[in-house]
């Protein structure tokens, strides 16, 4: 049901709700048996002894395994060795990175909040997230993580983040009172507010009207949950050279020992031939080739903290030229990261990504690492990206913490990165973001000399 487009009387009427008093005990328990849990289905994963027998169903390995038999019986053991090995890290490398991938469908579990203050038989109470039903009465204030999709029914200066939900940087100020279209996108969907975000200002009410995987999130755990895996370009070649392969040598093979034996060859001696020419015929150091490439390609990924679920993924990657995204319903972090800076007529490198505490900055022309107290120009700089905020920032760590805006946050953490010591400045925030303004100003007192300097961000 588009909730978005009804209004708020609507909307307590269709969900059979008094908005000062809340559920009652018997109402709780229906609606729990109606919709279900504000929970996401757990699936039964495979055993780990499961997922790492499927790592050696592929037609290269078979074609490998037989290989080192017929070595052990009929030629050198270091040759079996050799091959055995290769099988073996195949397989472990393709099981790690399965494992890793499947802390997919969790992270978006941990997306959920864990507990809810509601209004229940006319009392707040605060219960586990997990306890809420479609109909429950949530209250929402500063800092509170949404524990599921609701129509807002009172808003005061609401501002929700929904960035994980939406891919949009900046947070939504939120309105209660607003009637939207039933085609309203969902970024611009000012009276709703969804499982996951999170409320940066304000005060608010809203009637939940989906839980579970009913919700925004839900919907995206499912999807990540059934997808369907697909074969690559290379294990289709690979399965199909296999094939050809095996076919051949045994085509061959058997042609040697039927003309032999005809010959009036002893069959043994024809078939212990045979088998030699059949085992000097598979190429053991293809697979061995193929697996350290992409061994190498996925550990190339995960430095960029990209993980590779199968190892043929890859090679897929690698073959695409173009990668079309939409941020709309996807997945983001919302971390946002200086990585340029000019001032006093130079231009400056930031290293680092999103909230890492590791980085620096660095002089482009002479590729030195440079610090706030270098120069006047970059001591103004970081005092401005530090102190003209209305966020804040705290070490937790091997990252930084924040609460607030991502885009002060990035440049609080520039200013982290050039060792700035803002513990010396006492911070009076004169005029706070307004759009309509495009600016904030800040009053900053140095404890030190007690000078006061006043800082302006914006347009």
């Amino acid at each position: 049901m588009n909730w978005h487009a009804k209004k708020i009387d609507e909307a307590i009427k269709a969900l059979g709700v008094d908005p000062k008093i809340g559920l009652s005990d018997e109402e709780i328990k229906e609606r729990r048996e109606k919709y279900g849990a504000n929970a996401f289905k757990e699936r039964k994963e495979e055993s780990w002894i499961i997922q790492l027998l499927k790592q050696f169903n592929d037609p290269v390995l078979y074609i490998l395994m037989i290989a080192a038999t017929l070595n052990a019986f009929l030629a050198e053991m270091k040759d079996t060795i050799v091959i055995v090995s290769v099988v073996v890290l195949n397989s472990v490398i393709g099981f790690f990175q399965e494992r890793k991938a499947s802390a997919a469908l969790q992270a978006l579990r941990n997306m959920v909040a864990p507990t809810a203050k509601v209004i229940r038989n006319g009392k707040i109470e605060t219960i586990d997230a997990a306890d809420l039903v479609v109909g429950d009465l949530i209250l929402l204030e500063s800092g509170v993580k949404v524990p599921a999709d609701g129509r807002l029914i009172e808003s005061k200066n609401l501002i929700a983040d929904e960035s994980a939900l939406t891919g949009e940087s900046f947070a939504v100020e939120k309105k209660a009172e607003a009637i939207l279209p039933e085609k309203c996108p969902l970024g611009d969907r000012v009276n709703m507010v969804y499982s996951g975000s999170i409320i940066q200002k304000g005060r608010g009410s809203a009637i939940v009207v989906a839980v579970g995987t009913s919700t925004e999130f839900g919907q995206i755990s499912e999807k990540v949950a059934e997808a369907e895996e697909t074969v690559s370009p290379l294990q289709k070649h690979m399965e199909k050279f296999s094939k050809g392969l095996s076919v051949g040598i045994m085509t061959i093979v058997g042609l040697i020992f039927l003309i032999g034996y005809l010959r009036g060859k002893d069959w043994l001696v024809m078939f212990l031939t045979s088998v030699g020419l059949a085992v000097s015929a598979i190429p053991e150091g293809l697979p061995v080739a193929v697996t350290i490439t992409l061994s190498i390609g996925v550990a190339q990924m995960a430095k960029n903290k990209a993980i590779v679920k199968k190892l043929a993924a890859v090679e897929t990657l690698g073959s695409c030229d173009v990668i079309c995204s939409d941020k709309t319903g996807t997945l983001t972090k919302n971390q946002m990261t200086a990585t340029r800076a000019y001032c006093g007529g130079k231009e400056y490198k930031i290293v680092g990504s999103g909230y890492s505490a590791e980085g620096y900055v660095v002089d482009s022309s002479t590729n030195k690492p440079v610090e706030a107290d270098d120069s006047p120009a970059l001591r103004l700089f970081a005092t401005i990206s530090s102190l003209c905020s209305e966020s804040s920032v705290s070490k937790e760590k091997d990252s930084w913490k924040i609460e607030g805006d991502p885009t002060e946050a990035a440049l609080m953490i520039a200013a982290k990165k050039m060792n700035f010591d803002d513990s010396q400045y006492e911070v009076s925030i004169d005029l706070p973001f307004e759009s309509e303004n495009q600016l904030m100003a800040v009053s900053a007192k140095n404890l030190a000399d007690s000078k006061r300097l006043i800082l302006v961000k914006g347009a």
